[in-house]
């Protein structure tokens, strides 16, 4: 659960 919600950060980051 934790990992899967870094991963949506991490994309989110990746984005900007």
């Amino acid at each position: 659960m934790i990992y899967l919600l870094l991963f949506i950060i991490q994309k989110f980051h990746y984005k900007l």
